[in-house]
């Protein structure tokens, strides 16, 4: 058997959450990937690369922010780039730094709650006397979930370069290139 096909198997086997949403669905074709989960913050590495999605940082998939942290944060990189335009007489390795510096602290104070919000969820959730308890508050009070998505950032519209809270339309290819979680400069 293929790697995802052994997954899939075990991981209906041995939890009934997963069979019972699996139970009336239907594979179309051969699993593609996968993989272990890396949660954890990748943006401050200083290789002159620009990092979005994941390799900028991966969110434990407990809150359902992957393929949303990933359009972002490649929206919130566009608008820093064409925010921060280089000029003729600037150095481009100091246009750079300086691109990258506001781009890392609009990021961390775009996603920061949120990987922090689901370090804690998936913490609890791998406890069993505390996602029990955390079960049984939810139950009683659902609006919590909803308070603590608002906490995390993941209900608002992400910042821009120059910090308004609506995001610019989406920057055309020429403003930026964005490829497998990797944003240059052109």
């Amino acid at each position: 058997m293929q790697a995802g096909a052994v997954i899939e198997a075990w991981l209906q086997r041995e939890c009934g959450g997963v069979r019972d949403a699996l139970r009336d669905a239907t594979r179309v074709d051969s699993w593609l990937s996968s993989g272990p989960l890396d949660p954890g913050v990748r943006i401050g590495i200083r290789d002159g690369v620009f990092r979005i999605g994941n390799a900028a940082a991966e969110a434990h998939p407990i809150i359902g922010e992957g393929i949303s942290m990933a359009l972002q944060s490649a929206s919130l990189l566009c608008a820093q780039l064409i925010a921060g335009r280089k000029t003729s007489t600037q150095p481009a390795a100091m246009w750079q730094r300086a691109v990258q510096r506001g781009y890392e602290a609009q990021w961390r104070s775009q996603f920061m709650p949120r990987l922090r919000l689901a370090a804690l969820f998936a913490s609890v959730a791998m406890r069993p006397t505390l996602s029990a308890a955390m079960m049984s508050v939810v139950k009683r009070w659902p609006r919590l979930l909803t308070l603590a998505a608002r906490r995390a950032g993941k209900v608002q519209a992400p910042a821009t370069a120059s910090g308004d809270a609506a995001m610019p339309p989406f920057p055309s290819a020429r403003s930026c290139i964005v490829t497998a979680g990797i944003a240059r400069n052109p």
